[in-house]
Order: C-alpha cells, then sequence, then structure tokens
C-alpha cells in the first residue's frame, strides 16, 4: 500500500515563512503559505493509496479541514522535528508491506514524477530523498520505519542532508538520492518559484501564480497577531 503524507502548519502571520515575512510581511507571506498548501492537496491528491495531511497546531484541524477536501487529516504529536517525521513513518508503515512518502509545504511546485519515482525506488532501497539546494530535502520516502534517521539532525541548517546521510550509511539503510528541487524560504526563492510558474501548464500551478501576483499586489497591512 502506498502512503502520502503532507506536513503543515496552520498559516499564522508571523509563524510561517519568517524569512520571507522580511521582505513581504508577516500576512503576505502567511497568505502565500497557505496558497502553498493549497495546492500541494491539489496537486498530490490522487498519487498515492492513502493520503494524509499532518497539522501543527492539533486545535487549527478546522481550518484544514475547510481545505483538505478528501485527505485525512491528523495532528502531528508534540517534539521537535526528528521525533515527528519518526512517528509519521511509524504509524503510517505499521502494516506491512507498505511503502510511505512525506513532504513539507515548501516546495510547491515538486515535480510530479519525483513522488512516483520515491516509491519506484522503494522496490529495491530502504530510502529515498530528493535533496534542495539549502542542504535539506523537500522529499522523504521510507519502505519501513528508521527512527534513527532523524535523531540529532541539525534542522534548519545546510547539514541536514549530509547529516542524515551520514546516520543511513550508519545503520546499513540503502538510501537513494532523486533528483534535487527548491525549497522556498527567501524572497528570491519566490522570484524563482514565478519565474518557473510563468510556463507552467498544471492548473493547481496556474492558480498558485495568479495567488501569488494577487498577495503581492494587495495594500502591505501592518498586522501582526490576525488570521488569515
Amino acid at each position: 500500500m502506498r502512503h502520502l503524507g503532507l506536513f503543515a502548519k496552520y498559516w499564522q502571520p508571523g509563524n510561517v515563512k519568517t524569512r520571507l515575512a522580511r521582505s513581504i510581511g508577516p500576512e503576505a507571506a502567511a497568505k502565500i503559505y497557505r496558497a502553498f498548501v493549497a495546492t500541494l492537496l491539489t496537486r498530490l491528491h490522487s498519487l498515492a493509496d492513502e493520503q494524509a495531511i499532518w497539522v501543527w497546531p492539533p486545535e487549527r484541524v478546522s481550518e484544514f479541514a475547510a481545505i483538505a477536501g478528501h485527505w485525512r487529516i491528523a495532528p502531528q504529536p508534540e517534539g521537535e522535528l526528528g521525533d515527528r517525521i519518526a512517528h509519521y513513518f511509524a504509524e503510517t508503515l505499521r502494516d506491512p508491506p507498505a511503502q510511505a512518502v512525506l513532504l513539507g509545504t515548501d516546495s510547491p511546485n515538486v515535480p510530479l514524477d519525483r513522488i512516483a519515482a520515491a516509491y519506484d525506488v522503494l522496490e529495491s532501497a530502504d530510502a529515498a530523498m530528493v535533496p534542495t539546494d539549502d542542504g535539506g530535502y523537500c522529499l522523504i520516502a521510507c519502505a519501513r520505519p528508521m527512527p534513527e534517521l532523524f535523531v540529532d539532525i541539525p534542522w534548519s541548517t545546510g547539514r541536514v542532508l549530509s547529516t542524515t546521510l551520514a546516520h543511513a550509511e550508519a545503520a546499513g539503510i540503502r538510501c537513494q538520492l532523486l533528483p534535487p528541487w527548491y525549497d522556498i524560504d527567501e524572497q528570491d526563492d519566490l522570484a524563482r518559484l514565478q519565474a518557473d510558474l510563468l510556463t507552467a501548464q498544471e492548473p493547481a500551478l496556474v492558480r498558485l501564480r495568479e495567488e501569488i501576483a494577487a498577495i503581492l499586489a494587495a495594500p502591505r497591512t501592518s498586522g501582526k497577531d490576525s488570521d488569515v
């Protein structure tokens, strides 16, 4: 059985896309983040046997339900990111044979063939990752629970991928890297995304292009804590 998971946070201004917010403001950054989440929910909805969006914080489940469609909604557990990723794979892969892919929400235009390739890789390898330009990864796939991959990772640094690969080598885990992609964290990343979206054909990506343009064209607000 093929499982697909998406990790997402509620789009509270000031709590998401904080580096991007330095350039475009927290309100616009939060709206763009929400658009990323909605885009991925649309693009990925039919790529696996079971799809779940794992959300944080749990009390915001109703807001996610408004855009999740047929996706199952599950609250992320407490703990640091590595613990939460390990929990996802432990829960999802309890009943083998199974394969699980997990993505974050920083790469809304990730090519769909990367996801298909990740499942294919798991036929012969234990894990697969799509590296990102900043030294991390935007997708990880596992054929079985491997919590040792996610221990003592320097999250939000350029050493996430290299440390994870070192853990895999030490544990004898066969891990294959897929062609890289990129995250949207800074204003330059957003500009790169906008340029790529100019030639997008997928309806969800065309809609994302239009949403980003509208958000950036709107007057900048000064509110810090209002919901989107």
